[in-house]
């Protein structure tokens, strides 16, 4: 993200869309790439929101969850929505990190 005056903003939003297999190695994967990618790690996401679109996914996600995020428990949304702009993935994982 760029600021007003057109500097690089250390903060940024990830999007990570995953399909109904794999779900929580992929969303694991996704996250730590970008974050190294940003020179961050878990630590540094503030505010992750979770759309799904399956509540049987509930259980799964917090699995996944629980496995990337660990001890760190930043606040976190996870509305269930009826569909995604691709109909053939079912989370989307919008992450707010801050350096």
């Amino acid at each position: 993200m760029w600021d007003s005056l057109g500097r690089f903003d250390r903060r940024f939003c990830a999007h990570f869309l995953t399909r109904r297999r794999n779900t929580s190695p992929r969303f694991s994967a996704n996250l730590q790439a970008t974050l190294a990618a940003n020179e961050m790690r878990v630590h540094n996401i503030v505010k992750p929101t979770v759309f799904v679109t399956d509540r049987n996914l509930q259980p799964t996600f917090r699995s996944a969850r629980l496995a990337v995020f660990g001890d760190h428990t930043p606040a976190s949304t996870v509305p269930f929505v009826s569909d995604l702009a691709n109909p053939h993935l079912v989370v989307e994982v919008d992450a707010e990190a801050v350096a």
